[in-house]
């Protein structure tokens, strides 16, 4: 359909909708629908506004190395600390001595309970089962009657 001047007016036809919007912009759909979005892009804006300002009240952050905690343990070797960070243990002071603490399930139970111990009785309780497992690995050792 051509679109003309006809005495002043515009032909109607499937093209009022958008001669409309010359003769009247506020009657456009273009602009209907832009003033239904306009609401919209403006708390967009605000919002980008409020976050992009940080909090006056708090410090700006620097990288911070974290703090390394040393415990001096005499009683153990290099190897032995390895093994027991392998078997779980971690260290930890206790009074004012090195414990090595880990989380062992208790016999009857799901839970997990921690546990946490001297090198010294780690010591005493590897000893003790080198000692049982040469003991039952000995000819005669589970010898009924000893």
């Amino acid at each position: 359909m051509r679109l003309g001047r006809l005495g002043g007016e515009f032909r109607r036809g499937a093209s009022a909708g958008v001669l409309s919007c010359f003769t009247n912009p506020l009657e456009c759909p273009a602009v209907d629908k832009f003033s239904r979005l306009l609401p919209v892009i403006g708390f967009c804006a605000v919002t980008q506004v409020f976050a992009a300002d940080p909090p006056a009240s708090l410090p700006p952050t620097t990288p911070s190395q974290p703090t390394k905690i040393v415990l001096e343990d005499k009683t153990l070797t290099n190897d032995e600390v390895a093994k027991l960070f392998a078997d779980g243990y971690k260290p930890s002071t206790r009074n004012g001595e090195v414990v090595y603490c880990r989380k062992e399930t208790v016999t009857g139970s799901r839970f997990k309970q921690m546990s946490c111990k001297t090198a010294d009785q780690l010591k005493a309780i590897t000893q003790a089962s080198k000692d049982l497992l040469a003991e039952k690995q000995r000819p005669g050792g589970n010898a009924p009657g000893h």
